[in-house]
């Protein structure tokens, strides 16, 4: 996947027939960069923290090093690609990931330690690596899993794809190299499969619930106003409403 095209900062419609579809694009897009944007900044700090017990390792080199950079490098270019389209607002956008991160974090540990239980069960040797490159996949795919279910769900409600405009938020091409590169880590004597794990499958649930459920953003966009509050100005008057209920 090529992330280096850029999402287009707005939408052309000819003739009035046309307004609701572009109420609906600016409220799928408005979405996006909230929902899909906290997902996809929860994914790369879990790759950060395997980054790092990978460069403590023997095995940052070779392919497992290259996979890892083309990884980092696709992010990066779906980041800048975030802050060029939100210009003014990406302060804001950086502040409601940051406490959607906060307020995840713990679950990603549990997620974490689920993986490090059950690779320890089975006495398989570098766990904690191996279960920090377990998490940072399992955050990637269910990235992947968000985008395209944010997208289904769009189309349902609105009747129009707006999915090819978003498509350098996908973090396919992420997902593809980090499995990669950890392909010559997952060469075992065992055979682990994490979903038959109860405890594995449940930690991933809460994540997921947590990340489709309402409260955690305007919880996370209710601080992010306070911090910049001259950013108030996007906001609707029943948005405004709905904030000052979580700043309570």
């Amino acid at each position: 996947m090529t992330t280096t095209a850029t999402i287009p900062p707005r939408i052309y419609i000819r003739g009035a027939a046309n307004k609701n579809i572009k109420r609906d694009f600016g409220h799928t897009a408005s979405l996006f960069y909230i929902v899909i944007g906290a997902v996809n900044d929860l994914a790369s700090h879990a790759m950060t923290d395997a980054v790092e017990a990978v460069r403590k390792s023997r095995h940052y080199r070779h392919s497992v090093k290259y996979h890892i950079r083309e990884a980092q490098r696709k992010f990066d270019d779906y980041e800048r690609m975030m802050k060029e389209q939100l210009t003014d607002r990406f302060p804001l956008f950086m502040d409601i990931t940051d406490e959607v991160y906060e307020m995840i974090r713990p679950d990603m540990e549990k997620l974490y330690f689920s993986f490090k239980s059950e690779l320890d069960k089975h006495r398989e040797s570098e766990s904690e690596l191996k279960a920090r490159m377990e998490t940072a996949i399992a955050m990637l795919d269910l990235a992947v899993y968000m985008f395209d279910r944010f997208f289904d769900s769009a189309r349902e409600r609105t009747k129009a794809d707006f999915r090819p405009m978003f498509l350098p938020g996908r973090l396919g091409g992420v997902a593809k190299s980090w499995h990669e590169a950890f392909a010559p880590l997952e060469k075992s004597e065992n055979t682990i499969d994490f979903n038959e794990s109860g405890a594995c499958r449940m930690a991933l649930r809460v994540i997921e619930v947590k990340l489709t459920g309402e409260e955690l953003f305007n919880r996370a966009g209710a601080m992010a106003i306070r911090l910049n509050p001259e950013c108030e100005k996007y906001l609707s008057e029943d948005d405004k409403k709905l904030l000052k209920e979580f700043e309570r």
